[in-house]
């Protein structure tokens, strides 16, 4: 699904028109609701889910700084005595109160990603609940709230399936072979 067809969905659960471009100019709608999809994508994402969530081992530069890719939503160091957080484009070490590390440190990072690279499932419980939020905020229609709510619930209820299959995980057995954090 792409972006668009995604604000269009949006757009008609609110009984609006569709639109054939996005252009966010401020003034209109239709950036409403790309904001409240961005919120939403983040919000989603920064949970941790499995397509955007990794392990790898980050090393410092010569400064003694670990520089992180601008899409880093959250960095978790594996080893569970050690504190780090990002701090815009560079890794924090809150346990020494400095950004200079001296050696490697394997993390868990989450990252964002744009949302026609999120799985159809996610996308559609992402859309489900900004649909909501910009029913209200555009109509405010109790009944269409009631209903777009059941959709959510559904929404959620498929993307979770969905990320337990891809995971090889179960709630019956507890197994779960993925770092992912949902």
């Amino acid at each position: 699904m792409t972006e668009l067809e995604a604000i269009n969905s949006m757009r008609k659960d609110s009984s609006e028109p569709p639109v054939s471009t996005l252009i966010n100019d401020g003034t209109n709608d239709t950036d409403l609701a790309q904001q409240i999809l961005k919120a939403k994508r983040i919000e989603y994402l920064d949970e941790g889910k499995y397509f955007n969530v990794s392990t790898k081992t980050l090393y410092p530069d010569d400064n003694g700084n670990i520089l992180l890719a601008s899409t880093t939503l959250n960095v978790d160091a594996v080893d569970h005595t050690r504190n780090v957080t990002p701090t815009g484009t560079r890794l924090y070490d809150l346990d020494n109160n400095t950004d200079v590390f001296t050696k490697e440190i394997k993390v868990i990072i989450t990252s964002d990603m744009a949302f026609e690279l999120i799985p159809h499932a996610w996308q559609r419980a992402i859309v489900a609940e900004a649909s909501r939020d910009y029913q209200m905020l555009t109509a405010g229609d109790p009944a269409v709230d009631n209903y777009l709510a059941e959709q959510e619930l559904k929404a959620k209820a498929r993307a979770r399936k969905a990320e337990a299959s891809q995971r090889d995980s179960s709630w019956l057995d507890g197994t779960n072979n993925n770092t992912s954090n949902s």
